[in-house]
């Protein structure tokens, strides 16, 4: 696992967590796996296993959400999902009792919120692992084009299958007592991720007209689109709040860092309509006097409340 993007933090509650999803026997299994995807021919010489009996093994491991699998030239393949933007998310965005989610969540909560090393790995990938969407009605009126990536909208539009599934950190901090009131079922997922997520009952299908609802109102309710870092077949839009989100908290604890890619437009306070309520300054921690603008900044696009 310490060989996939970004890398384990070898700690007492990380075997908690692994011993509550594998079986020792799976666990074992899953250690020989190749880094890349793999055939049940492969992977049945490495097990030295029939390929029938490996091929339920991997099929099993693929229900429970802790393998990707890609239908690809008529020969589906298998690959161990990573730690991150993988099983730990999908153990607690499933609802199926499938996992003790109660449990999962204390040792996530450690493992995550409570120690430093797992988020200082994270922080440590260059370029980050994710990015911001800006709130897309906050840019209308940029004279400069608006490229296609940088809309959250486009992602959903352009997808050919969508899943809406319960946010992995609200759950957990719900688990812990902690949990804001935000809507949970906003994590959206798109293309072969997203029928991965619905085949195994981790996610449910929506269109994109709803989708684009989910997304509007998380953008009413001042949440903050993070997606993965890419340019095109996106595969994640996470609605984030700074209260529960790993991410967000990991950001307001050491700053941004590489945690992720802030968005590429400036916020500022727009000084004809503001009143002086307060809200934002509460919310972002710090007055920016005189419209200083300082380069992390940039963090809070998706509304200047957001965080």
């Amino acid at each position: 696992m310490d060989r996939a993007v970004p890398g384990i933090h070898d700690s007492e509650h990380l075997y908690e967590i692994l011993k509550l999803l594998f079986t020792d026997e799976e666990a074992r299994l899953c250690s020989l796996m190749p880094l890349n995807f793999f055939t049940v021919p492969q992977i049945a010489k490495v097990w030295g296993k029939r390929e029938e009996e490996s091929s339920k093994v991997l099929e099993n491991l693929n229900s429970k959400g802790l393998v990707y699998t890609l239908d690809e030239d008529n020969t589906r393949k298998y690959v161990l999902a990573p730690p991150v933007l993988g099983f730990f998310e999908f153990s607690l965005m499933r609802n199926d009792g499938k996992f003790d989610a109660k449990l999962l969540s204390k040792f996530y909560h450690q493992y995550i919120n409570q120690e430093d090393g797992f988020i200082n790995k994270y922080m440590n990938v260059d370029p980050p692992l994710s990015r911001v969407f800006p709130h897309e009605d906050m840019i209308e009126n940029v004279k400069s084009e608006v490229l296609p990536y940088e809309k959250a909208s486009v992602a959903i539009k352009d997808a050919t299958c969508i899943t809406v599934g319960i946010c992995f950190c609200r759950h957990k901090m719900e688990h812990m007592g902690k949990a804001c009131d935000n809507p949970q079922e906003v994590c959206l997922s798109f293309n072969s991720v997203a029928e991965y997520l619905a085949e195994n009952g981790i996610a449910r299908k929506i269109s994109a007209e709803e989708g684009l609802k989910i997304l509007d109102l998380c953008v009413q309710k001042g949440l903050v689109q993070i997606g993965d870092n890419v340019k095109s077949e996106i595969a994640i839009i996470c609605n984030c709040c700074g209260c529960c989100c790993d991410l967000l908290l990991g950001y307001k604890k050491y700053g941004l860092k590489g945690i992720v890619s802030p968005s590429n437009y400036i916020a500022e306070i727009n000084q004809e309509i503001c009143t002086n309520c307060g809200i934002s300054v509460h919310r972002i921690f710090y007055v920016f006097k005189n419209n200083v603008r300082k380069k992390w900044f940039n963090f809070f696009i998706s509304g200047v409340g957001s965080i």
